[in-house]
């Protein structure tokens, strides 16, 4: 647990040839206080995650992410095939790409289910011109076939939001 400070954050996953591709298992600790200011790249608690990923078992409380460009969520682009018991109430805010409460980006994982299980936002998503925000993934890109099982938003939306998801992109 971080405590009460803010810490200023490099997202794990920088880069396509530097992503995230494990299992983060948070064993239902709070990851607290992050603080992410960033002008490039996919931005969240995690940049890139990759198809071997898995992420479970964690809040992300009490903390802000911002992004001027590209995609920005708890995870700014994603391929990770299972999201499971996850709570984030971050104050996400963006200007251009994608946002979402969860994923910014959601790419494909060829013939395989993208889950979201028990997964809660009840942070802010504010808009400051970006494409799209939504409440869990703000663009899926290729993806197909994504279930979502006991995902709740309570949270709260500044600018323009299209649901649950908002496009699907070809």
């Amino acid at each position: 647990d971080a405590g009460e400070a803010t810490y200023s954050w490099t997202p794990i996953g920088t880069a396509w040839d530097v992503w995230f591709n494990g299992t983060f298992d948070g064993h239902n600790h709070e990851i607290n206080g992050i603080y992410l200011n960033a002008t490039a790249g996919k931005n969240g608690f995690f940049g890139y995650t990759g198809t071997a990923s898995a992420l479970k078992n964690f809040k992300f409380v009490n903390s802000y992410i911002k992004a001027t460009v590209a995609n920005v969520g708890l995870i700014g682009a994603s391929y990770t095939l299972k999201y499971e018991n996850i709570f984030n109430d971050a104050s996400i805010h963006y200007r251009a790409g994608y946002a979402g409460g969860f994923v910014g980006y959601l790419g494909a994982v060829s013939r395989k289910q993208q889950i979201f299980n028990n997964c809660w936002f009840d942070g802010e998503l504010y808009n400051d011109g970006g494409s799209y925000t939504s409440a869990f993934v703000g663009m899926i890109g290729e993806a197909s076939d994504i279930k979502m099982t006991n995902c709740l938003f309570t949270g709260d939306v500044v600018g323009s939001v299209s649901g649950v998801h908002t496009s699907n992109h070809y």
